[in-house]
């Protein structure tokens, strides 16, 4: 459960800064290296990889759309950290706490 926290909470600071796509590339083998080194199926690993690079909430960087709003909404970035926080919050915990009932550690 640690190592899923760590590697979800990894993935969504770094879809803050850039494409949700490349940070599921580039951590996908480690999160799979990760899960054989604790001897567990790769999925949960995988699955919070993916949600937690989705999850970019907290800057307008993160994803494409809340770049076009960003300028013409004349949103600041302290709007993004206001509402982005406390959702990628819940969105952690919520993951972290489902993710192992979905799609165990032992298949």
């Amino acid at each position: 459960i640690v190592i899923l926290t760590i590697l979800y909470g990894f993935s969504f600071m770094c879809s803050a800064f850039m494409s949700n796509a490349a940070v599921a590339i580039i951590l996908t083998p480690i999160g799979v290296m990760l899960a054989a080194m604790v001897n567990v199926d790769p999925r949960p690993f995988l699955i919070a990889i993916c949600f937690g690079a989705s999850c970019s909430f907290i800057t307008p960087m993160g994803y494409q759309t809340n770049m076009m709003v960003y300028g013409p909404g004349q949103y600041k970035l302290k709007d993004f950290f206001q509402m982005g926080i406390p959702l990628t919050i819940l969105f952690w915990i919520t993951a972290v706490y489902f993710i192992p009932i979905f799609w165990p550690f032992h298949p």
